[in-house]
């Protein structure tokens, strides 16, 4: 059976293994399938998909401007193959459905697919075939979705796709931390990074493997790069818990342990957070302010990482 491919994060193609991308004639032609799929095996109603799409005030125009687009879109569909026109159709003069056959593959719902596999996973460990399964996927992210397009139902999307492949980019990162594949874990901190360089979280793992690497400078280097990044971002500084895995990197404590692993998987069921690693990072800080009096006869200071007297 022929394979179909539609490509919709960071690129636009759609064709068949071995064939060129072709030409829509439009830019709404594209949007339009995209929100088709992205809605599929639903019947919409003509009228949303017209408002969704074109920002014009009148109640004719979007519809006229759908019309057109839709022509376009299975005009250039047809061109690629006579039957791929048809998983897009009229139900009647006021409704359009979208049902991909099989051989229709696109990047999206691979995406979607892989994101599924982290939130029905009940512990924090990948299996080796899930995790290749999951490089498979972010080696084809080639950006976000539908780049260019700046209708709101767009940046919806955008928005949940993106933490999608972060979450992935997470669990990919962890499992390299669980099989000591440290140097493949930084490159997948790196590509989070390129994401949202803010994103403290991804400093706090990076900073954990460059420590368990046996890299402690890079470790504290990251952390000042997370710092500015905050401040420049946001005007904050910190938070508690990388300030407290800077303090263990800094008394090289570490060891072989690692306290960001697991916890970030536990919230991939929605948006993921770094709730449960804040926990655990700031439980560990105190274990460590506890086990200071046997260390060193008192309390640690945190900045200095030295001991203080009583």
């Amino acid at each position: 059976m022929r394979k179909f491919e539609v490509y919709l994060l960071g690129r636009f193609f759609v064709g068949h293994r071995g064939r060129n991308s072709i030409s829509f004639g439009c830019a709404k032609s594209q949007e339009l399938l995209a929100f088709l799929l992205i809605n599929r095996n639903r019947t919409l109603r003509r009228d949303w998909i017209a408002t969704e799409l074109w920002d014009d005030p009148s109640r004719a125009t979007p519809r006229k401007n759908l019309r057109h687009a839709l022509w376009k879109l299975q005009n250039a569909l047809g061109e690629v193959h006579d039957d791929l026109a048809l998983f897009i159709r009229s139900d009647g003069p006021d409704w359009i459905r979208c049902e991909p056959p099989d051989n229709l593959w696109w990047d999206v719902a691979a995406l979607e697919s892989a994101h599924a596999i982290l939130c029905r996973r009940s512990d924090d460990s990948l299996s080796t075939q899930e995790a290749e399964a999951l490089e498979d996927v972010v080696d084809f992210y080639a950006g976000q979705f539908l780049d260019g397009c700046d209708q709101h139902w767009c940046l919806i999307e955008r928005e949940r796709l993106r933490d999608y492949y972060t979450a992935i980019l997470d669990a990919l990162t962890d499992h390299c931390i669980l099989t000591k594949n440290f140097d493949k874990g930084i490159a997948f901190a790196h590509r989070n990074l390129r994401e949202d360089y803010a994103r403290e979280q991804t400093h706090q793992r990076l900073m954990s493997l460059y420590a368990l690497a046996g890299d402690r400078t890079a470790a504290l280097r990251q952390f000042a790069r997370c710092d500015k990044a905050l401040r420049s971002e946001f005007d904050v500084e910190p938070s508690r818990a990388t300030m407290a895995l800077r303090d263990v990197v800094r008394m090289d404590r570490l060891g072989d342990r690692l306290p960001v692993v697991g916890p970030g998987m536990h919230s991939i069921g929605g948006r993921t957070d770094a709730g449960n690693c804040t926990d655990l990072l700031v439980e560990l800080r105190n274990l460590l302010w506890e086990l200071s009096h046997t260390i060193s006869g008192g309390p640690l200071d945190a900045e200095s990482g030295t001991a203080k007297a009583e």
